[in-house]
């Protein structure tokens, strides 16, 4: 692996096997954001998803719900790769946050070489979009 530890991907092995993880590892680059920092502004062209590995953010979508405060385990910006639309939420850290970076074609590749991450993903962004209530 590069500069990450296996403890860095804690949150993602319920979902995703240690070989995916490792893949993961090598498609992209985890970093430090600070608190208040802001990840995705609503509006803008998604280049990159990130995958949150420690640290929690909180999520205000366009649809006027309330925001939402997500952590470990979870996908930001998946929906504007997957789509191609633009980000329908803004997202701030709440904490200081370790993230995993995979811009689209790294997001892509994960998808084709990583089944599990790739379901994960993709359930994570059907319940974004499933209708409330």
């Amino acid at each position: 692996m590069k500069n990450t530890t296996n403890a860095q991907f804690r949150a993602l092995e319920a979902f995703v096997p240690a070989r995916e993880i490792h893949e993961l590892d090598h498609l992209g680059t985890v970093g430090a954001l600070e608190a208040a920092h802001e990840l995705v502004h609503i509006g803008d062209v998604g280049r990159e998803c990130l995958v949150i590995l420690d640290g929690t953010v909180l999520v205000d979508r366009e649809d006027g719900t309330t925001p939402i405060e997500v952590g470990p385990g979870e996908i930001i910006g998946e929906l504007a790769l997957i789509t191609g639309a633009e980000r329908n939420a803004t997202v701030t850290a709440q904490t200081e946050v370790t993230a995993l970076a995979l811009h689209r074609a790294e997001f892509n590749a994960a998808l084709a070489d990583c089944p599990h991450f790739a379901k994960h993903a993709l359930l994570r962004a059907v319940e974004r979009l499933a209708p409330t209530g």
